[in-house]
């Protein structure tokens, strides 16, 4: 038990680590978090077709799981998507 909870939070900090640094994404971590929200359609319509929907849940998913352990909702991603997309 206490061995998955040091892991749980290794793996935490590992994430912060990559993206995160003085308790903000740091400014290529909103990049990448705004390219992956774009290319798997975070907040974008689905065509009909279910493979399409399939293909774009799993993306949404694993999208989903990295702003999860960063602790980052998706109304904040829309914000530093935009911020970042100002910059350009």
């Amino acid at each position: 038990m206490l061995d998955a909870l040091w892991k749980k939070r290794r793996l935490a900090a590992a994430y912060r680590s990559i993206f995160m640094a003085g308790g903000k994404l740091k400014p290529e971590a909103e990049m990448v978090l705004s390219d992956l929200a774009d290319f798997a359609r975070l907040f974008k319509t689905t065509p009909p077709d279910p493979l399409a929907l399939a293909v774009a849940e799993g993306g949404r998913e694993v999208l989903r799981h990295i702003l999860a352990r960063l602790k980052i909702q998706d109304e904040e991603l829309v914000r530093q998507m935009r911020r970042t997309l100002d910059k350009d």
